[in-house]
């Protein structure tokens, strides 16, 4: 798994402009993280759990899950510079996890013997 974070500030609104801080995640899975995604059924599990973007008003699922990871990229804005470090700090950890879970999913666990 390669992991790029890219940011940048955007600027939305006609009449009242705001701007947001935009962090951009592009990923490049192998084909065995791929595979192992797909035989387990796992894109739509919750990598890391998020609120709505601070540019959207929808209310749809925001959270960061594997199908995101597998679609290649994820973009996600919020209101400050101070909020976009955390997020970063935050994201970096969870696609740590994202890493091991798929790692540990790819081979079938030991039988254990031992005498008690």
């Amino acid at each position: 798994m390669k992991i790029e974070i890219k940011t940048g500030v955007i600027t939305v609104g006609m009449l009242k402009k705001s701007k947001f801080q935009e962090v951009k995640l592009f990923v490049e899975l192998t084909e065995e993280e791929k595979s192992i995604i797909k035989e387990y059924n796992l894109e739509n599990h919750v990598i890391m759990e998020r609120d709505a973007p601070a540019s959207s008003d929808s209310k749809f699922e925001f959270n960061l899950t594997f199908k995101s990871l597998v679609q290649g990229s994820d973009e996600y804005n919020l209101p400050l510079p101070l909020y976009a470090k955390n997020y970063i700090e935050q994201l970096t950890e969870r696609l740590k996890w994202a890493k091991s879970f798929l790692d540990g999913n790819a081979t079938l666990p030991q039988g254990v013997t031992m005498e008690l």
